[in-house]
């Protein structure tokens, strides 16, 4: 088993293109992370990653905690919630 510290990735939009549905915000978000720590070898598919996000869009509304597995394969994914949570 290992252990990672907390990896913060910042996501910066240009402001185009934005999605106005927030589960495709959060599915863009989440792929960028992973995008980031698996270019730093420091996620691999199959792992076990910890999402903190809220429960709808806007800030006061982090309340939920989800593990979830990255997809086993020699690439980070595109799309990781394309079925929702």
């Amino acid at each position: 088993m290992k252990w990672l510290l907390i990896f913060l990735s910042p996501y910066i939009s240009d402001g185009k293109n934005q999605d106005t549905q927030w589960i495709d915000d959060v599915d863009k978000r989440l792929c960028y992370a992973i995008k980031e720590g698996w270019n730093l070898k420091l996620v691999r598919g199959g792992d076990a990653i910890v999402v903190i996000t809220g429960w709808k869009a806007g800030s006061g509304h982090t309340n939920t905690v989800r593990i979830i597995h990255v997809p086993k394969g020699d690439q980070p994914p595109e799309q990781l919630l394309a079925g929702g949570f």
